[in-house]
């Protein structure tokens, strides 16, 4: 009987979390945002796109200055993961991006240690930070079956190519071509995918 009030209190608490994050993004007919996943935008809903029956349970973060990310239909964000965009982030159908993953379309930071600096003195004195420019940013689309292993890293401005695989702990600084196997870091082509 405990067993029971406990699967449903989870069940409920699950449903409750998922229509509160929904507000954030638009969400697609069967998709679900997970106890571990969320939605960071302060934008127009339009800017996350969950297409339909994707799971979330990772973090989608759009920046307040700009960025968009969508996410295809029938697609997985695992647990840990982190999409964050200030440029654009495109994921195809069928991705599935394992638990504890990066994915950032930007440096985040300038390169000038001056205005660093004054950034994070917005931020501790303010509570809030002025945009942050000379920021480097690059689109990232990642097409229709791709899968990429736990602790991967994609930095800014790649595409991966059709049924690729990135391999666990890869970090990927280029293109990858369609079906084909890349892993190390920088990665590198090691071998072929399946269709």
């Amino acid at each position: 009987m405990l067993s029971k009030l406990q699967g449903q209190w989870s069940r409920a608490k699950n449903a409750f979390w998922n229509l509160r994050q929904r507000r954030h993004g638009c969400c697609e007919e069967g998709s679900r945002i997970l106890a571990s996943g969320r939605i960071l935008n302060s934008g127009p809903a339009q800017n996350v796109i969950l297409g339909k029956r994707s799971w979330l349970a990772g973090e989608l973060l759009v920046y307040p200055h700009g960025g968009r990310i969508e996410i295809g239909d029938y697609c997985y964000i695992g647990q840990g993961t982190r999409i964050w965009s200030l440029s654009h982030v495109k994921l195809g159908n069928r991705v599935f991006v394992s638990h504890d993953v990066n994915v950032h379309d930007n440096d985040a930071h300038a390169l000038s240690a001056a205005e660093r600096h004054r950034h994070f003195r917005e931020l501790v004195e303010v509570g809030r930070a002025s945009f942050a420019e000379n920021v480097a940013i690059g689109r990232i689309e990642i097409a229709d079956d791709v899968w990429i292993g736990f602790n991967a890293t994609i930095l800014k401005g790649v595409r991966i190519g059709e049924g690729a695989i990135v391999g666990a702990c890869s970090t990927v600084t280029r293109d990858v071509a369609a079906y084909t196997v890349v892993a190390g870091s920088p990665a590198v082509q090691v071998g072929q995918s399946l269709p």
